[in-house]
């Protein structure tokens, strides 16, 4: 690329729209394959033998569910969110799932909560969908500790938090939870998110045993880890430059956006170029340069920053400062001018 950039930055959170977990039908029996689900433990009823049918819609559901029974009104809104029986309508599935954690029951509070952090059958208010989630988890409602988990994992009230959304989902794993499970081995897998769970404070408690064992991780987040317990330590210089290199190694294999080419402003005249930035998204940005030198800036939302570069080939990765769930964007540039540069973001939340 031998232009400016301009990052039109695109979220796509992952987290799933849901309806069931571990394989299993929401307190009902019938598996349902129509849409990706997370789970939910069996059904219990509250009558051991219900005189109503548990998987679909009924005029003897609709009673039991109009007299007060919590189960029938919570497998009402199940219906009326599925369409099983009767029209799909994600407002009234919304209508009875409240009833229902009116009522105390910790399941509907986590399915009524999910509504409300995605929106579906009322605005989206995530604030009140991550209260009822919060209030199912503390109930000890594996269903509540999944969904709570996948709250910290992805940031949706407020900053991602891994080692928040692993303890959750170790907390519905060991009630059985294969959902859970499938989180926890999701983050066991990935390189930075497996160092932050796993992380043991003993082997970092003097400066040479941290070098010794970032250098043998070889991670971004090991090096990171380095820099802040010693900013000033022998080996911060090499460890600022290893957590560039690895970086950009990182996210130039993965999976990443290509950075847009952008507008030049002003040739060069002398063997320097300038790169003026400016943030204009919801979240705080990382851009690492790494080429004829390696430097990296801090641009907080909403600011402009400048670097200054010697000219010449560089490889670039822009990447939100904690947000996980961000796409990250990777682009190649030769520098021989001044740029200015603009950062957007244009977010589409699934969850």
């Amino acid at each position: 690329m031998k232009s400016q950039f301009k990052i039109v930055f695109a979220i796509f959170l992952s987290l799933l729209v849901v309806v069931t977990v571990d394989g299993q039908t929401r307190k009902g029996k019938r598996k349902t394959t129509s849409k990706p689900k997370m789970t939910v433990p069996t059904f219990r009823y509250n009558n051991p033998i219900p005189d109503y049918p548990t998987d679909t819609y009924s005029q003897e559901l609709l009673v039991a569910a109009e007299s007060g029974d919590v189960d029938a009104q919570v497998l009402l809104g199940i219906c009326y969110e599925d369409g099983k029986g009767i029209a799909k309508d994600d407002s009234k599935a919304l209508y009875w799932y409240e009833l229902a954690a009116d009522g105390g029951d910790a399941y509907a509070m986590a399915y009524a909560g999910i509504m409300y952090v995605v929106g579906n059958g009322c605005d989206k208010n995530v604030s009140k969908g991550f209260r009822l989630i919060q209030k199912s988890a503390n109930q000890g409602n594996r269903v509540g500790e999944v969904y709570l988990g996948d709250c910290y994992y992805r940031g949706v009230d407020g900053e991602p938090d891994v080692l928040k959304a692993w303890e959750w989902y170790k907390k519905a794993s060991e009630q059985g939870s294969k959902t859970a499970k499938n989180r926890i081995e999701e983050i066991l897998a990935d390189e930075e998110n497996g160092f932050i769970v796993t992380y043991n404070p003993a082997a970092w408690n003097t400066e040479p045993k941290a070098w010794g064992v970032a250098k043998k991780i070889n991670t971004p987040s090991a090096y990171s880890k380095y820099l802040e317990l010693y900013p000033y330590g022998l080996h911060s210089r090499e460890a600022e430059d290893a957590y560039m290199e690895s970086t950009v190694r990182k996210v130039s294999s993965g999976n990443y956006a290509k950075l847009p080419e952008g507008q030049k402003v002003r040739q060069s005249y002398d063997s320097y170029s300038n790169d003026k930035s400016t943030n204009n998204t919801k979240y705080d940005i990382e851009v690492i340069y790494t080429g004829p030198e390696r430097k990296r800036i801090i641009i907080p939302k909403g600011e402009t920053r400048s670097v200054r570069l010697k000219n010449g080939y560089y490889e670039i990765v822009a990447k939100t400062v904690k947000r996980t769930t961000v796409h990250n964007y990777y682009g190649e540039m030769t520098f021989d001018g001044d740029y200015v540069n603009e950062f957007y973001i244009r977010t589409t939340y699934g969850y």
